[in-house]
């Protein structure tokens, strides 16, 4: 499973909406992501690791990837191992508008989500310190499943700017999730389960809405988010956060602080809490997640 390692309070801090001013822009985070299980009926506890970087040229393009690994332990003493793979490609050519394709690949233990792999896409029409309007759509498969699981997931967001008369930034964002499979008899599997044992679920599709407001003064940054509704197999974040284990997702939150000294070094504490139920359980968990990460601008 992969987690909500990389906030939308670091993603801002490395990839402003506007385009770039410089020729070029190199920009490097690493975190660190303790995770804590409450009530959960298979894990304990988890961390996860990772690098991420963004390279900007000119005022035309731009190129992120991120590389994470993550260690999971399950309550029998299994101790499960993954690393997720993730290369973003941002077109700003054209005036007020940006589009994206990317793509995020998985290894893991768990048989039947390894080499999952996620196509990804999106536009956003935008105009600076005053809104901007994006759709976003992703598409899963996992092979392991019997037979192969394909997720289709569109993500509408809107975003206004406020209070720039006041504070360095300020903005809020509204952003909705219609997540389908293709075949939505999802089993549920333990991780020394085979494909297509368990009970299936059968809701044919989620649907959930996501409210984030991002306050910014000087040199610190708040942002808190909240979401709520049912998500499985969730791509969020640009494909850098990938939901890839059989588990429904009923609603989450959380807080992020920033400080950046001297515009080139950001420190972010993160914390972050989402309820949870495996899927043909009756269950209901909670995935605890504190982040620290270190982000540098190279001159």
């Amino acid at each position: 499973m992969k987690h909500f390692v990389i906030s939308a309070c670091c993603l801002l801090y490395l990839t402003s909406g506007a385009r770039a001013q410089t020729l070029t822009r190199n920009d490097t985070l690493i975190y660190y992501v303790p995770l804590c299980y409450q009530e959960s009926l298979s894990r304990e506890t988890g961390l996860v690791t990772g690098i991420y970087h963004y390279f900007g040229y000119g005022s035309n393009a731009s190129w992120e990837a991120a590389v994470d690994f993550m260690q999971l332990k399950y309550t029998d003493g299994f101790m499960q191992k993954q690393a997720d793979f993730t290369a973003v490609y941002t077109n700003y050519a054209c005036k007020n508008i940006k589009f994206y394709l990317g793509t995020h690949y998985i290894t893991t233990q768990l048989a039947y989500s390894n080499q999952g792999l996620v196509f990804l896409g999106g536009i956003n029409y935008y105009r600076p310190h005053s809104w901007n309007a994006a759709l976003e759509g992703m598409y899963s498969v996992y092979s392991g499943y019997e037979p192969s699981l394909r997720i289709a997931e569109v993500s509408p967001k809107l975003g206004f700017y406020l209070w720039t008369n006041i504070l360095s930034s300020g903005y809020i964002q509204v952003q909705g999730y219609y997540i389908q499979p293709q075949d939505y008899n999802i089993p549920t599997q333990g991780h020394y389960s085979e494909p297509g044992q368990a009970p299936p679920e059968n809701k044919k599709y989620c649907l959930s809405a996501e409210l984030s407001l991002t306050l910014e003064y000087q040199g610190f940054m708040l942002q808190g988010f909240g979401w709520q509704g049912e998500q499985m197999f969730a791509v969020r974040q640009k494909g850098f956060v990938v939901y890839n284990s059989a588990e429904k997702y009923k609603n989450g939150y959380g807080l992020s602080l920033r400080y950046t000294w001297r515009k080139r070094l950001g420190i972010t504490v993160s914390w972050s809490q989402e309820q949870f139920s495996d899927i043909g359980e009756d269950n209901l968990a909670e995935a605890r997640r504190l982040m620290l990460s270190l982000g540098y601008r190279w001159p």
